[in-house]
């Protein structure tokens, strides 16, 4: 987590904003993924690499205020319940969710501005920095009156 404050900083400060990819509302894995000679690579309920495909997924509330709070598109990636090439395949997705990220005719809700106090915080550190550096008190400010 670390790693990504200071990207995440610079981003701001040039007014970049962060996004939110792959939101997934549907409430379950719903086709086994396959290779594309229809073996199967890994069916639901299972992990992949670290990932998992599987059962119940979990947060889409959460995931949803977050894709909606992002300054990038919102993916919608949940599967359809069949094949693309059945007939009779539904979309899965949480048509609730979907639309909590956009307006009725379709236009995307986003924040006019990221979603980061970063300006703040730099100079809440700079101040600190400047009152109280690493290596003692700064000997500027004097505390007896007398320097």
């Amino acid at each position: 987590m670390q790693s990504l404050v200071l990207p995440s900083l610079l981003a701001s400060m040039v007014g970049l904003g962060w996004s939110k990819d792959n939101l997934r509302t549907a409430d379950k894995c719903y086709v086994n993924g396959t290779y594309p000679n229809g073996s199967l690579m890994w069916p639901c309920g299972s992990v992949n690499h670290g990932e998992g495909t599987s059962g119940t997924f979990t947060m889409q509330v959460q995931q949803t205020m977050l894709a909606a709070l992002s300054l990038g598109p919102v993916g919608i990636s949940d599967q359809l319940s069949a094949r693309p090439e059945d007939p009779a395949a539904q979309i899965t997705s949480n048509k609730t969710l979907v639309m909590a990220t956009c307006s009725e005719d379709g236009h995307l809700l986003q924040p006019s501005y990221a979603t980061l106090l970063a300006p703040t915080l730099l100079l809440l550190a700079l101040l600190c920095l400047l009152c109280f550096p690493p290596g003692g008190p700064n000997p500027g400010f004097s505390t007896s009156g007398t320097r």
